[in-house]
């Protein structure tokens, strides 16, 4: 069985890996950081290696995107969609 995680972060300070740019972490030392760090790339690695991870991708920039739905029979393509909706 195959599951999608979808993680969402704040575009204003995304980064790789993105839980860095919180305020949590900035308030951390930068030896806590490294830390942090090195946990999540040691799950990346067990998990790609165990072939539990397929593919780790973004998404287009919400300002990009689109929404495509059909009401009463007539599409009707809005932006979006956005984390806030």
């Amino acid at each position: 069985m195959k599951y999608l995680l979808m993680i969402y972060t704040n575009q204003e300070n995304w980064g790789h890996p993105s839980f860095l740019g919180t305020p949590q972490a900035l308030a951390m030392s930068d030896g806590e950081r490294a830390e942090l760090s090195a946990q999540f790339e040691a799950l990346l690695t067990e998990i790609t290696e165990s072939g539990e991870l397929v593919a780790g991708v973004p998404l287009a920039d919400p300002s990009t995107t689109k929404t495509a739905r059909v009401r009463s029979g007539v599409p009707a393509t809005t932006d979006g969609p956005f984390l806030e909706a």
